[in-house]
């Protein structure tokens, strides 16, 4: 899971709509456990995701976070990704 709203959408619940929507069709699904890629640069994103039942995960995805290609020209601070998890089968925090 990567949730991305673009600058001009910021503040208008869209994230959170999104990752409602998300967390919903993954547990009707069946799945259990939902991991998400996360820039550690970014607390507010971190947050998003804690505040939501995620912790950061022991479980590797090296070819994933060794292959990620990311425009960064515009950031100050280069991305740094982890892998942050949520068990689906406790509810999720608002």
């Amino acid at each position: 899971m990567a949730i991305t709203v673009l600058k001009n959408h910021t503040g208008l619940g869209l994230s959170l709509k999104l990752f409602d929507h998300t967390i919903k069709r993954l547990k009707k699904d069946g799945f259990t456990i939902v991991y998400a890629l996360v820039d550690e640069n970014s607390e507010c994103t971190v947050d998003f995701y804690t505040r939501r039942g995620f912790t950061m995960s022991n479980t590797k995805f090296d070819l994933l976070t060794k292959n990620l290609k990311v425009d960064c020209s515009k950031s100050p601070v280069p991305p740094s990704f982890v892998i942050m998890e949520m068990n689906l089968g406790f509810d999720v925090k608002n």
